[in-house]
C-alpha cells in the first residue's frame, strides 16, 4: 500500500467512525428520553442526596446478607440434625455427614 492509498484508507475509516459516533449519539438521546430510563435513574440536586441513597441501599444489602446468612446457618444446623438422627438409627454402613444429606436431598451442585 502506497502512502496516498494509506491516507485515503484512514480518511475513509475516520469518516465511518464519525458516522458511527453520530448514530450512537442519536441512539443515546433516544434512550435518555425513554420513560423507563428516567424511572430507573433518579436525579439528584446535590451529592448529599446521592450519598444518602447509596448509604441506604448499602445498609439494605447488608441487612439482606445478614438474613441470608442466618437462614443458611439454620439450614446447615437442620441438615446436621438430620445427619445425627440418621446416624443414631444405625441403618447406614458408615457415618453420614452434612454433605451426604445434602446430596441425598438432591443438591449436588453447591458451587
Amino acid at each position: 500500500m502506497n502512502k496516498q492509498s494509506n491516507i485515503e484508507f484512514k480518511k475513509n475509516k475516520l469518516d465511518l467512525l464519525k458516522t458511527q459516533l453520530e448514530s450512537l449519539k442519536r441512539e443515546y438521546k433516544t434512550i435518555c428520553k425513554s420513560p423507563i430510563f428516567e424511572e430507573k435513574l433518579p436525579t439528584f440536586s446535590n451529592d448529599q442526596e446521592l450519598l444518602k441513597l447509596s448509604e441506604s441501599k448499602n445498609k439494605e444489602q447488608i441487612d439482606n446478607l445478614r438474613k441470608y446468612n442466618s437462614l443458611r446457618d439454620s439450614g446447615v444446623f437442620l441438615v446436621d440434625l438430620v445427619a445425627e438422627e440418621k446416624n443414631s438409627s444405625g441403618n447406614y454402613e458408615r457415618i453420614l455427614n452434612k454433605m451426604d444429606i445434602i446430596y441425598e436431598l438432591g443438591f449436588d451442585d453447591l458451587e
